[in-house]
């Protein structure tokens, strides 16, 4: 994948001569799944997921308009996804993003820093 000179450069993520489709205003995250099949972005306009087919190539799988997300991890390559935006720092949503609906959410006394997803049953103390 072309990565012209960084996110900071003439040819980073929302400058001209990106590409189409490559617009990410105000970066906040990005990540891969657990397998490096998909890779989720989050910004200050919402967050995207994309598929990684090839190396020279990311499909833009799925978009969403929930603002200033700062984490944003999906689950392998299933449909849920784990959301914490700026808005509520201490409040963790968990969408499935093929069917548009937030399965749960979970609010902690403390800003969210980082999630990290398995497919282990674990409890929260």
């Amino acid at each position: 994948m072309e990565t012209g000179e960084g996110a900071d450069g003439p040819s980073g993520p929302g400058e001209p001569g990106a590409g189409p489709g490559t617009e990410l205003t105000g970066l906040g995250c990005a990540s891969f799944n657990q397998d490096s099949t998909s890779l989720s972005v989050g910004t200050k306009t919402g967050y995207k997921l994309f598929s990684v087919t090839s190396v020279d190539k990311l499909d833009c799988i799925y978009e969403s308009e929930t603002p200033d997300v700062y984490i944003v991890e999906r689950l392998f390559s299933s449909s849920l996804v784990v959301v914490v935006s700026l808005s509520i720092p201490r409040r963790m949503n968990v969408y499935h993003f093929k069917k548009g609906t937030e399965i749960c959410n979970y609010s902690y006394s403390n800003n969210i820093l980082s999630v990290r997803l398995n497919r282990q049953v674990t409890e929260l103390q």
